[in-house]
């Protein structure tokens, strides 16, 4: 683990702040201390405050999405004893966002002691994880995509652009 991790423990709060129009990228680590961890899944919260158009609820590209052929897919993820998972997870923040702070949970559950990673099924486990992101009241050009440091690409993993044949313009 990190050693800043290791510092600040377990269950920290995800905060940030995205223009309007940024695809917001985030990562929750998931660390399998004592137990292994099967069946790994992540929901998310609607943000508040609610207003129409305000943000969506947020997505994780690692548990399920778009494949490279364009095809949906949910992925099963176990992570063995004492090893950590990243779970890559994005808000589309529309161009038409409110700017303020908007604040939601995602929460992470997980079979703890499953028999895919070794001995028999003793239960689950959820941890509930505070998301707060800040909106700024101007936009970003191509979702932020031309800024690697946004990390915005990560979306693009969702992409259904491969299955179309079809030149893309102006060629």
């Amino acid at each position: 683990l990190p050693q800043r991790w290791v510092a600040s423990g377990a269950g920290g709060a995800v905060t940030g702040s995205a223009h309007r129009g940024e695809w917001f990228a985030f990562q929750v680590a998931v660390y399998a201390s004592k137990q292994p961890l099967d069946s790994v899944t992540a929901s998310f919260s609607d943000f508040a405050p609610s207003r129409p158009r305000a943000l969506p609820p947020a997505t994780c590209v690692n548990l399920d999405g778009v494949d490279w052929r364009g095809r949906p897919f949910t992925r099963r993820i176990s992570v063995p004893k004492g090893q950590v998972y990243p779970l890559w997870c994005g808000v589309q923040v529309p161009i038409d966002a409110k700017p303020g702070r908007y604040t939601g949970t995602t929460t992470v559950t997980a079979a703890v002691g499953s028999s895919a990673v070794g001995s028999s099924a003793v239960g689950s486990s959820a941890v509930s994880i505070p998301l707060s992101i800040t909106i700024l009241p101007d936009s970003i050009a191509a979702h932020g995509d031309n800024d690697p440091a946004l990390l915005s690409r990560v979306r693009w993993l969702n992409s259904t652009l491969y299955p179309d044949d079809g030149l893309v313009p102006p060629y």
